[in-house]
């Protein structure tokens, strides 16, 4: 019954679009859309950057597949297939809904500074046509390590540097940055990211302890959601990290604090 009910409310929001396209049919005709790929709100901290610096540009269209995001007109992210029109996607998930178009192009802006592994593997990388690489390694793994650059280059993907958007904001902006504290302590900031085949905290987080107790700095640790499915092994090796990080900074007798997380 459930998924008659999903399937039903898939139905209209694909008849929405339909009717969207059709209220908007020379705007789209005629000029370059630009979507977003909004599977998950949290993203919209990383499309941001990107948008404010699109949205006075009256040459394109802006929409969004899936969920609203700045106020834009929201399709179904299965009406892509259908939309007819010159089109670019920006994905900061691994969404395998799009499909390949001769006039829609697929970029990838990564929601992290990460690299490739089992969950951003060679399937994952097929379904983009431009790639936005936030770091350094990224780099390096598509440009020479296989099966990713075998993968690059078969596929004629487009590979751009763009640092990590997100944190434009306070490169840009002094106004931005505020301290944390009023303290004359150094602060250390130790963010790691999920899945056992290439989270740091599996192999760092006693160094970055015991550094904070050698510089007597505060300790600030915000962990990747995904880090906290303590019975999914892939995803965090079946620990549970918040009271792994209690024991260790206790045993290391330093004080810690753990902060609000969200995907990044």
């Amino acid at each position: 019954m459930a998924k008659f009910f999903r399937n039903i409310l898939s139905l209209i929001d694909f008849i929405k679009s339909a009717i969207l396209l059709v209220v908007d049919y020379n705007k789209y005709r005629k000029g370059l859309t630009i979507a977003f790929s909004m599977n998950n709100p949290v993203y919209e901290s990383f499309y941001e950057p990107i948008y404010s610096s699109l949205k006075n540009n009256k040459e394109y269209n802006y929409i969004c597949f899936g969920k609203s995001l700045f106020g834009l007109k929201s399709f179904s992210k299965f009406f892509q297939f259908f939309f007819p029109f010159d089109l670019i996607i920006l994905c900061a998930d691994s969404d395998k809904f799009y499909v390949k178009k001769k006039n829609h192009v697929r970029v990838q802006i990564f929601h992290a500074i990460a690299q490739f592994g089992s969950s951003w593997g060679t399937s994952f990388l097929e379904r983009f046509d431009t790639v936005f690489m936030t770091s350094q390694d990224m780099k390096q793994q598509l440009l020479n390590e296989k099966p990713y650059c075998d993968i690059v280059r078969q596929n004629s993907i487009r590979l751009y540097e763009i640092g990590y958007p997100k944190l434009d904001v306070f490169v840009k902006d002094n106004e931005n940055v505020v301290k944390i504290n009023n303290k004359s302590k150094p602060v250390i900031f130790y963010g790691p990211t999920w899945h056992i085949q290439f989270s740091s905290i599996f192999k760092w987080l006693d160094d970055v302890i015991q550094e904070s107790k050698r510089l007597d700095a505060e300790l600030l640790i915000k962990l990747h959601p995904f880090l906290l499915k303590k019975s999914d092994y892939a995803s965090s090796g079946k620990i549970n990290w918040k009271n792994e990080i209690a024991k260790r900074c206790r045993l290391a007798g330093i004080q810690y604090q753990l902060i609000s997380n969200d995907i990044s």
